[in-house]
C-alpha cells in the first residue's frame, strides 16, 4: 500500500492510496472525505491495478479495484424468502448495462421481468405487459444491484460516517432524477457496499427502500454478496434473497432480453 500526506492541518499518518482505512478516528473528518471519495469510486482488495474510472462507483458486488467486468453475462441463482412462509426460486441475468432478466417462480406460479435497452416488460400467466416509463426506471435501479459497475450520480458526495449492523461506514449521497436520492454506505474496514437507501419524494411523505448486502465471498476476483434483504417499511413487504450460485462470463442469447412472443 502507498501511504501519503494527505494535507490537512492535522495530518493522519493512515492516510494512503489504495482506499483500505481501519484507524482514522471520526474527528480526522477532511481525511476521512478523501478515502471515502476514492472508496466509493473503487473499494479494496484489488485483483487488478489498473485505475478506476471516475464516472463509476463500485456496486455491492464489486470490491476489485479498476477491474474490468466480465464481456459475458452474469448469472445468479437462489431463494426469495418472504414474509409468511411465502418462498420461490429466482434466476438473475445481468449483461452489459441495460440488459437485465429475472424468473421468480413460486407455488403460484412464474413471474419473469425484462430490461432491454431502454424498454422493459413483465410476463405472468401467459401475459405480456410493457412497462412505464417510471417501472422501466425502477427495474434499472434494480438491476443495478447485480451488475460488477455502476454509474454514480453527478452530484455524488460524502456526507458523514454511520454504523449498518454495528460496523461503522462511510456515507455517501446523490441525486438519480428530480425526485429520488440514492444514498449508499460502504464499509469502513472493507470498502464493500453494506446499504443502499433510495428515496422518492411524493406529495404527501418521502417514499424509501432499502438494500442490505451480506455475506460477501470471491467470485472469480469480485466479492460478491451471497444475501440481499430489501425493505420499504410496509408489513409483509421484506424480501430475502439468498444466492446459491453465481456465474460470470456466460455465453447468452441476446433474444433472452426480448419480451416473449405476443407481448402487447
Amino acid at each position: 500500500m502507498k501511504y501519503k500526506k494527505c494535507g490537512s492541518a492535522r495530518n493522519c499518518e493512515a492516510c494512503f492510496e489504495g482506499l483500505r482505512h481501519t484507524r482514522m478516528p471520526v474527528s480526522r473528518y477532511r481525511c476521512v472525505v478523501a478515502i471515502v471519495v476514492a472508496a466509493a469510486i473503487a473499494p479494496c482488495h484489488a485483483a487488478a491495478q489498473q485505475p478506476a474510472s471516475a464516472g463509476h462507483v463500485a456496486s455491492p458486488s464489486t470490491t476489485t479495484l479498476g477491474a474490468t467486468p466480465a464481456a459475458g453475462a452474469i448469472v445468479i441463482r437462489g431463494w426469495d424468502d418472504r414474509p409468511e412462509g411465502r418462498y420461490g426460486k429466482f434466476e438473475v441475468t445481468v449483461a452489459g448495462s441495460d440488459r437485465y432478466r429475472i424468473t421468480l417462480s413460486t407455488p403460484e406460479g412464474t413471474v419473469t421481468q425484462g430490461l432491454d435497452g431502454q424498454a422493459g416488460w413483465s410476463a405472468a400467466n401467459d401475459r405480456v405487459q410493457n412497462l412505464s416509463a417510471a417501472d422501466v426506471a425502477r427495474l434499472r435501479r434494480i438491476a443495478m444491484r447485480y451488475r460488477p459497475v455502476r454509474e454514480r450520480p453527478s452530484d455524488f458526495r460524502v456526507v458523514g460516517i454511520d454504523r449498518v449492523a454495528d460496523r461503522d461506514a462511510y456515507v455517501a449521497t446523490g441525486r438519480l432524477d428530480a425526485i429520488t436520492t440514492q444514498t449508499l454506505y460502504f464499509d469502513a474496514v472493507t470498502g464493500v457496499l453494506r446499504r443502499e437507501v433510495i428515496t422518492t419524494e411524493t406529495l404527501l411523505l418521502p417514499l424509501e427502500e432499502q438494500v442490505d448486502y451480506d455475506d460477501y465471498r470471491d467470485v472469480n476476483g469480485l466479492r460478491m454478496p451471497f444475501q440481499i434483504r430489501t425493505s420499504d417499511g410496509a408489513p409483509y413487504a421484506t424480501v430475502t434473497r439468498t444466492i446459491a450460485e453465481i456465474r460470470r462470463d456466460v455465453a447468452v442469447d441476446d433474444a433472452l432480453f426480448r419480451p416473449p412472443t405476443g407481448s402487447r
